[in-house]
């Protein structure tokens, strides 16, 4: 059922970004899986990674935890602490997608650059946790909205953590 799940997801994936060339990013210690746009830039750091379109205008923005305190819970509050002077276009609501579930909410929020929107999700599974965000531009937002939200949906947490990373 699990791998039912991932490849119905990948077509899903497949069809938003269809002819364009993809590729995979693993995060450093291993614990998750994401797809995206050949064409990007990632650039990481033992905790954090970040992909950018060509014209790094805007971001998917992923870090994770594993430990016994990895809950939606937890995601939840991180997610409000951080946007708690963001406007909320659509609140943070219980998401179960691929292996993982978690949550998911838009913000908007104007920084030096201009109005930007924020997609961010906090996904668990097995005591990991992935926060990942998109943000862009608002008018870049409008033409990438599809791409953002298909590399936020090709999240795969590992299946099994066996020790701490």
């Amino acid at each position: 059922m699990r791998r039912v799940m991932f490849l119905m997801s990948m077509f899903t994936f497949l069809g938003r970004l269809s002819g364009e060339e993809l590729a995979a990013f693993t995060g450093p210690a291993g614990l998750y899986t994401v797809h995206y746009p050949a064409d990007w830039h990632v650039a990481h750091d033992d905790s954090v990674a970040n992909i950018s379109p060509p014209d790094e205008t805007g971001a998917v923005t992923i870090s994770a935890y594993y430990g016994e305190t990895a809950t939606v819970e937890l995601a939840k509050h991180l997610i409000q602490r951080a946007s708690k002077d963001w406007t909320v276009v659509s609140e943070l609501a219980p998401r179960l997608h691929n292996n993982w579930n978690g949550i998911i909410g838009e913000f908007n929020h104007t920084d030096d650059v201009g109005p930007r929107v924020w997609i961010v999700v906090g996904a668990c599974r097995n005591g990991v946790l992935v926060l990942i965000t998109a943000n862009d531009l608002a008018g870049a937002m409008k033409s990438r909205r599809n791409t953002y939200q298909a590399i936020l949906d090709s999240l795969v947490i590992k299946e099994q953590v066996s020790q701490r990373p």
